[in-house]
């Protein structure tokens, strides 16, 4: 997701404090959530990676995109906030299965720049999704977001092959 923050700063007239702080803890706090708690516990179950990466992102184009609704439709910040959570449920979900699918995927000593690379790739998505949000006429862009997050997790369905937390492996072969 392009910079959430900055982007309630510009919608909302928020303070860089409460832009970027204060309105998205519990966004943040979703994040973790769906990192810690709800991805782990699906791998352990023997959810495929794939099925939860493809999962996340499409919840989290969809938060965005209700996000973005809410905030064209001039609502207020306590309306969007479920849709910016449940964007945020997404994120959450779609990266440890991330992580958990580079890092122990046989690199050796290239395992640390296979993590760095997906750190490094959620960067640019980042300053992509702001540079389109500010550059390039507001928030009517963020359909091509949309769009790249959707993509990526088709993307990432066909490509992750890992094996789930039972063993077994998560695709059809």
């Amino acid at each position: 997701m392009p910079s959430l923050g900055f982007i309630l700063m510009m919608e909302f007239g928020y303070s860089p404090i409460r832009g970027g702080l204060v309105a998205m803890v519990p966004v943040v706090v979703t994040i973790a959530v769906g990192a810690t708690q709800v991805s782990p516990r699906l791998l352990r179950r023997g959810e495929a990676p794939r099925v939860l990466i493809v999962a996340g992102l499409v919840t989290t184009a969809l938060g965005a995109a209700l996000t973005v609704v809410g905030i064209q439709s001039g609502v207020a910040y306590g309306i969007l906030l479920p849709a910016m959570m449940l964007a945020g449920l997404g994120i959450g979900l779609a990266f440890t299965p991330l992580f958990a699918t580079v890092v122990p995927a046989g690199l050796g000593r290239h395992t640390g720049a296979a993590a760095a690379a997906v750190v490094t790739a959620q960067t640019l998505g980042t300053s992509f999704g702001t540079a389109l949000v500010i550059g390039a006429g507001g928030l009517r862009w963020w359909a091509i977001v949309f769009l790249f997050l959707l993509l990526a997790g088709l993307v990432a369905g066909l490509m992750v092959t890992a094996e789930g937390g039972d063993g077994q492996a998560s695709d059809a072969q």
